[in-house]
């Protein structure tokens, strides 16, 4: 396809392939929210963004940028299966003589470790009685990546999350939904059913 002779839709998908929101790609793109209500921009934004060549472009745009990251959607379906891997039992040792087991990255692999999004360790020293040195106490915390929105993220790529609708349209699609109240009036009736 290449680029769109539009200036400014081809601006509106370069924006929106760099991932910023609808809105903001608008007026990055120089259209302007003029008079407009809040909700008449929006739907606007939307619209525009939704216009057949600024898809086109802006799935060229993102096959052209994983093309050159190397990243495509097999990769994160691989990396966010592998974050999901978590498993504390992983970084245990083995059980000491009273059965205790402790927090120990010693034996883990570069895998395992991929999964937490926080390694830390914090030292804290005790003293000793007169005879005896202080003791060093290591506290260990880790912690893994969000697994919940790691599945939300799954779900999302493999299509099973419906996306949201925004607001209501009409049967075609391309414009706002005639919402119509009817009111009738009744007369009131008596106990009989006859008008009063």
């Amino acid at each position: 396809m290449g680029m769109i002779r539009d200036w400014h839709k081809e601006r509106l998908a370069q924006e929106l392939a760099a991932d910023r929101s609808a809105e903001d790609a608008n007026l990055a793109a120089g259209y302007e929210r003029g008079r407009q209500t809040k909700a008449g921009w929006l739907a606007n934004c939307r619209k525009r963004c939704n216009a057949k060549d600024v898809q086109a472009r802006l799935s060229e745009l993102r096959a052209r940028a994983a093309e050159l990251a190397e990243i495509d959607a097999g990769y994160v379906l691989l990396k966010a299966k592998r974050l999901l891997g978590y498993n504390l039992a992983d970084f245990l040792s083995e059980p000491d003589a009273n059965g205790h087991r402790y927090i120990t990255i010693a034996a883990a692999t570069r895998e395992q470790l991929e999964t937490l999004s926080e390694l830390s360790q914090d030292e804290e020293y005790e003293d000793g009685s007169e005879d005896e040195p202080p003791t060093v106490i290591r506290k260990i915390r880790i912690k893994p990546h969000n697994q919940v929105a790691l599945l939300e993220l799954l779900a999302r790529c493999l299509g099973m999350v419906r996306p949201d609708k925004v607001s209501l349209t009409d049967a075609a699609g391309d414009g706002a939904a005639k919402i119509i109240h009817e009111v009738r009036w009744q007369e009131p009736t008596d106990q009989a059913g006859k008008a009063a």
